[in-house]
C-alpha cells in the first residue's frame, strides 16, 4: 500500500490563507480610508463650526452680502437673505463701512437693494452684482466691484455654517475679508437646522477644496 502523504497544518492551512488575504487587505485598506475620511470630516466640521460665530472687529471698505435668492410675488429676498441684510444694515449703521454690495444673478439681487432701501439704507451706499448663482461668483464678481471702486478690504456676511468657506474663498481671490454670521439665521436657531446645513457644508467645502472654485 504507498504511504500517503501527509501534510503539515500549516500547508494546509496556506491555501485558505491565500485565497482570504485579498479580501482581509482590500478591507483594511477600506476600513483605513474610511476611518480617514471620517477623520476629515470632524476635523471641517469642526472647523466650520469653529468660525459660527464669528463678527469684524474693525472697519472695511464695502460689506457683501451673500446672496440665497428671491420669492415670488415680488420679487421678495427669500427669509434667509433677509437675515443677511438686516445684519449688514446694523454693520453700516455701527460704522464698519459706509457701502453694501448685494450679490446674487437678477432679480435677486435688485430685490436685495430694494429691500436694504426699505431699511432706511441710502440707494447710492448700495452696489449691485447681479450675475452670479454660487458662492464663488457670488465673490468673485462682487471683487470686480471693490476693484473699479478701488476698495481691498469686505466684510462678508452669511450664515454661519457658511462663514468658513465664504473667508476662505474671500482670500483666495484677493480680497482683505472679515466675516459676519448674521445673528438673525433662522437656520443657525434651530440645532436639526444647523447640523444639517453643516453636514452639507462639509461636502460642497470638500468639492472646492479640491476643484479651487
Amino acid at each position: 500500500m504507498a504511504m500517503e502523504q501527509i501534510e503539515s497544518p500549516a500547508r494546509a492551512r496556506s491555501p485558505l490563507v491565500v485565497r482570504l488575504l485579498p479580501k482581509t487587505t482590500r478591507g483594511c485598506v477600506a476600513a483605513g480610508v474610511l476611518l480617514g475620511f471620517a477623520g476629515c470630516a470632524a476635523a471641517l466640521y469642526a472647523t466650520i463650526r469653529g468660525s459660527a460665530n464669528v463678527q469684524p472687529t474693525h472697519s472695511a471698505d464695502a460689506i457683501i452680502v451673500l446672496g440665497a435668492g428671491c420669492e415670488q410675488p415680488g420679487p421678495r429676498p427669500r427669509p434667509v437673505y433677509e437675515s443677511r441684510l438686516l445684519h449688514a444694515r446694523d454693520l453700516r449703521e455701527r460704522g464698519l463701512s459706509d457701502h453694501i454690495i448685494v450679490t446674487e444673478q437678477s432679480p435677486a439681487a435688485e430685490a436685495a437693494r430694494e429691500y436694504l432701501v426699505s431699511l432706511g439704507v441710502p440707494e447710492d451706499a448700495i452696489e449691485v452684482e447681479n450675475r452670479s448663482v454660487t458662492t464663488w461668483e457670488n465673490l468673485r464678481f462682487a471683487r470686480d466691484v471693490m476693484q473699479r471702486r478701488g476698495w481691498r478690504s469686505a466684510i462678508v456676511v452669511s450664515d454661519g455654517f457658511h462663514m468658513s468657506r465664504a473667508v476662505r474663498m474671500c482670500r483666495d481671490l484677493g480680497i482683505e475679508p472679515q466675516g459676519a454670521a448674521t445673528p438673525y439665521s433662522r437656520i443657525e436657531r434651530r440645532p436639526g437646522g444647523r447640523v444639517k446645513y453643516t453636514l452639507r457644508e462639509i461636502g460642497v467645502y470638500v468639492v472646492y477644496l479640491v476643484r479651487g472654485y
